[in-house]
């Protein structure tokens, strides 16, 4: 595992460093408390490792980078091995419910639920490219797009990946506006946003919008 930081001081680690992924990974997926993951058992009979030195180990992997080179990384491998397709771009929203608590958590009085969300950005083939924009479940998507934007920059410059320009990206009427679509122009995009009419009792004056309705569906 060469992306995963190992620290310059201490004592060293006396499980391997993937079994340790291994175990984080359990949680990611299965969404356990850490005091709930199941840790193998040693020669001596005893647990391996206490679930706290996992949880340890994970967050200094976030805080150096370690879990972000490892995406970049599994970028650069679909990119190389050809799963890629880069013909459409698809972006969205997905909410996270977090009823215990947690670091980042805000209430969405619209679905009555508390956590935060992701705003993300894929591939024609569902392939995350621009995951680490994640704000409380009470923002608008709408706001969120220009980081997911700054986002799909920075993998393109860590993954060595080229998007052509003027490719779609499809978008829900939840990102319609005036900012967005600029600054999907701007990123090299051709932003495919079916138009939200927000009450609107006549059309919208000016040019009419690109929008392709067997595109977006």
């Amino acid at each position: 595992m060469p992306h995963l930081w190992t620290g310059s001081r201490g004592p060293k680690n006396k499980l391997p460093l993937w079994k340790i992924f291994h175990y984080t990974l359990h949680i990611l997926y299965t969404g356990e408390h850490w005091k709930m993951l199941p840790i193998e058992n040693g020669p001596d009979g005893k647990p391996e490792i206490h679930y706290c030195r996992i949880w340890m180990k994970w967050k200094k992997w976030v805080e150096h980078g370690s879990i972000a080179a490892l995406f970049y990384q599994s970028v650069r491998l679909l990119k190389e091995r050809g799963h890629l397709d880069l013909s459409v771009l698809h972006g969205d929203g997905s909410n996270s419910i977090s009823v215990k608590g947690g670091d980042l958590k805000g209430y969405c009085g619209h679905k009555h639920q508390k956590g935060n969300k992701i705003v993300s950005l894929q591939d024609n083939c569902g392939n995350v490219l621009a995951p680490m924009t994640i704000v409380t479940v009470n923002q608008s998507d709408m706001l969120q797009l220009p980081d997911s934007l700054s986002d799909l920059k920075t993998t393109c410059e860590r993954s060595n990946l080229t998007i052509p320009k003027g490719t779609p990206l499809n978008l829900d009427p939840r990102f319609d506006s005036r900012k967005n679509r600029k600054a999907i122009w701007n990123a090299g995009l051709k932003p495919n946003i079916k138009e939200n009419p927000r009450n609107r009792k006549k059309p919208k004056r000016g040019r009419k919008r690109f929008f392709d309705k067997e595109l977006y569906a």
